[in-house]
């Protein structure tokens, strides 16, 4: 395996960003002090894995950061949302953050986080 893959949960993941609103996101969450999501991770779900990214793979939890650059198509917007509702089918938790949140409003998104890792730890 390579050396910038890890496996969480016996879920294959990788260190390696794909974008600058990753990055943001990953940047918060150090700051925040909140555990840092993996990434890149290939969920088995039905009909076929599923990439989540960056994800918190123990609480099963889906950080998606939104661009308008790669969801402004039909489709692209389509996709999301029926990726979604597999995930969501299978056991996981989607969250999603825009680039705005993630510029203009860290403590914001900190703060959700932070609540929906409470609510993943239980009572």
């Amino acid at each position: 395996m390579p050396a910038d893959v890890t496996v969480v949960d016996g879920i294959p993941c990788s260190t390696i960003t794909d974008s600058e609103l990753e990055r943001l996101l990953l940047a918060i969450c150090r700051t925040a002090g909140l555990p840092a999501p993996e990434v890149n991770v290939w969920v088995p779900v039905p009909r076929r894995a599923v990439q989540g990214r960056p994800s918190l793979a123990t609480q099963r939890l889906i950080v998606e950061t939104d661009g308008r650059d790669v969801h402004t198509t039909r489709q692209a917007f389509e996709r999301d949302r029926e990726r979604d509702q597999r995930l969501m089918l299978a056991g996981w938790r989607v969250v999603r953050f825009t680039w705005r949140q993630l510029t203009r409003e860290p403590e914001r998104v900190a703060a959700t986080l932070r609540a929906l890792l409470a609510q993943a730890d239980g009572p």
